[in-house]
């Protein structure tokens, strides 16, 4: 399935072919049965037309990296119709082209991003209004009905705009969250712990790392089911969530697997934060009774982040902290 972000990228596709496409056409009727009061605007016309149809071909070309390209070619679009519509006969003709600006303007509402749609679109009414005041035999009741469909389009284009960009962002923080326990997942991992390798680098501290495991958790699903095992594990996210520090990242690693990163002074204050974890899930009031092992490490003082080799550091600790009773701490020496 697609992600949010390529599907709002697809329909800004799908919106600029069709901006793009339809003045291909209503150009290439302007210039072909168009009655102009001289020829080379009649070859303006032809010419656009034949520009909008390469412009559609290229914008999968263009697509990422358009925004320049895209304003250019708009603002083009708009001068070239506001001058053919200025000079072309018979007059209706050049009162129609005033409400091709209505078209441009939604689209560029629909498509450009939130500024730049805003000013533009308000730019493509004004050619509008003044195509309509100038050509028009009947401007007064044109421009009512111009400004009445302009105002009600861009109102509910912008507010599609809010109401999708709302949904945007609650599909993507939604898609970083685990949705048992509702904490960060691994898909939140990379950005959580940029954030606080930089807070680490401002405030002259380190990045540690710790896993947590819960011990024999196999066994709860064999002895009281998948459901009780569900508990223990949203029981004893919440817990931690409790405990932790304000600013750690505390991360779902996958089934009974646990990660908080934190940013610490030395390797004493992140054992002081492992214990704390683990003494913790030891307390918690649920049942099946859990316990924890846990294995840290810190990010090398002076070093540039290396996230993998960090997690790997600590995986290691967690292996030797099972393998000495489970229920305990290890923590890579510095």
């Amino acid at each position: 399935m697609p992600s949010p972000t390529a599907q709002q990228s697809e329909f800004q596709l799908a919106v600029l072919r069709l901006i793009s496409g339809g003045l291909a056409i209503g150009f290439a009727l302007a210039g072909i049965w168009g009655e102009f009061e001289s020829m080379w605007l009649r070859s303006v016309a032809i010419a656009a037309a034949v520009i909008c149809v390469l412009f559609t071909a290229a914008l999968t070309w263009f697509h990422g990296r358009r925004d320049l390209v895209v304003r250019s070619f708009l603002s083009v679009i708009m001068a070239t119709v506001f001058l053919l519509g200025l000079t072309i006969q018979p007059a209706p003709l050049g009162t129609l082209s005033g409400f091709v600006f209505l078209g441009i303007a939604v689209g560029i509402a629909s498509y450009e991003k939130l500024g730049a749609a805003i000013v533009m679109s308000l730019v493509s009414v004004g050619f509008g209004i003044v195509s309509i005041a100038l050509r028009s035999t009947v401007p007064a009741p044109a421009l009512g009905v111009f400004v009445a469909v302009a105002a009600a389009s861009l109102f509910a284009v912008f507010g599609f705009r809010r109401v999708a960009a709302s949904a945007t962002a609650e599909a993507i923080a939604d898609s970083l969250k685990d949705p048992l326990t509702g904490i960060t997942n691994r898909r939140g991992l990379a950005l959580g712990t940029s954030l606080l390798g930089a807070l680490a680098d401002r405030t002259g501290q380190r990045l540690g790392c710790l896993i947590l495991d819960l011990d024999h958790f196999k066994a709860v699903n064999d002895n009281f089911g998948h459901e009780a095992g569900d508990t223990v594990l949203v029981a004893v996210a919440r817990r931690i969530q409790e405990v932790a520090r304000q600013g750690d990242l505390f991360v779902r690693m996958g089934g009974e697997e646990f990660a908080v990163f934190t940013v610490v002074r030395n390797i004493k204050e992140l054992t002081l934060v492992a214990d704390r974890l683990r003494a913790a899930v030891e307390d918690l009031a649920v049942e099946p009774r859990i316990t924890t092992s846990v294995g840290g490490a810190l990010q090398s003082s002076g070093a540039e982040l290396h996230l993998e080799e960090l997690m790997s550091r600590a995986d290691r600790q967690l292996y030797d902290a099972k393998a000495s009773g489970r229920n305990t701490v290890r923590v890579a020496a510095d």
